[in-house]
């Protein structure tokens, strides 16, 4: 195949990519002004309509689906956001929800006709900046009050165990087995605590300590590290655990060390910390 060729075909197949990001951009607005449709009838019907919550629901899962496939990744982190609102509707308050889904509406329709797609993290600085109660709608334990803790951990089996510890303290657990996913998870759900082993995949402590002081969502909610215990004789502190204990960390995180009295430890701090009480 000749450069020329080779050179065609490369723009030919850019340009197709283009196309279906813009036949995405215009789907998705659509789809948008359809729930602000329906938002109306919402308001007009005066009380929570399971079919008028269907259609939405139905839209928001459809944008949420494909938003990152087409680079929209500031459209991803609200529709995600938008689509877990939904999820976690408490419709025994009426129609409460209404503003701040009209809000969340209206935020996927600025971040979907920018000019410019908006990067992931704009998208998250834009859906922190609403500021939108997201747990004051939802159901099941968080709705009754119940703090949530993330626990990221990436061995499976570790991760069930020390979840099952934190149900029995009494708190509701989301779960995430990597450091990108657990980023995904805090900026939507807001945990009450965010705790952590030493190592998770992707992305170790000290780099996640640092993303979420980073992140308006995250930088206020406390991050709980456990650290491994240090055998002496076999030298076997890792990097990771002396940049955690040597280096000036941010005030929201604290350490416990893992061993024999880590539920101990664990439900000491969280007391200490105001995320339970015994």
């Amino acid at each position: 195949m000749s450069d020329k060729n080779a050179q065609n075909k490369h723009t030919n197949k850019h340009s197709f990519v283009d196309d279906m990001a813009d036949e995405y951009r215009a789907d998705t607005l659509t789809r948008l002004a359809r729930v602000s449709l329906t938002l109306d009838e919402l308001a007009r019907a005066g009380a929570p309509d399971e079919d008028l919550l269907g259609e939405i629901k139905s839209h928001a899962h459809s944008i949420k689906g494909a938003s990152k496939t087409f680079g929209f990744t500031g459209l991803s982190v609200v529709a995600h956001a938008m689509d877990d609102f939904l999820r976690n509707l408490d419709l025994d308050g009426g129609l409460v929800f209404l503003d701040d889904l009209e809000r969340l509406n209206n935020l996927m329709i600025s971040v979907t006709s920018a000019s410019d797609i908006i990067s992931q993290k704009t998208g998250e600085k834009m859906l922190s900046d609403l500021d939108l109660p997201m747990d004051n709608h939802g159901k099941g334990t968080h709705a009754k009050g119940q703090a949530i803790a993330l626990l990221i951990m990436a061995r499976g089996d570790e991760r069930n165990a020390m979840a099952r510890t934190l149900e029995i303290l009494g708190l509701g657990v989301l779960t995430a087995r990597d450091g990108v996913q657990a980023i995904e998870l805090a900026t939507v759900r807001r945990p009450d605590i965010i705790i952590t082993t030493l190592h998770s995949d992707r992305l170790s402590a000290p780099e996640l300590v640092q993303v979420f002081a980073e992140i308006n969502a995250t930088a206020s909610i406390p991050t709980l590290v456990m650290l491994p215990e240090v055998d002496k004789k076999a030298g076997s502190t890792s990097k990771d655990a002396i940049a955690l204990l040597t280096s000036e960390l941010p005030p929201s995180v604290h350490k416990i060390k893992q061993g024999a009295k880590l539920n101990q430890q664990l439900s000491a701090k969280l007391v200490e910390l105001g995320v339970i009480s015994l």
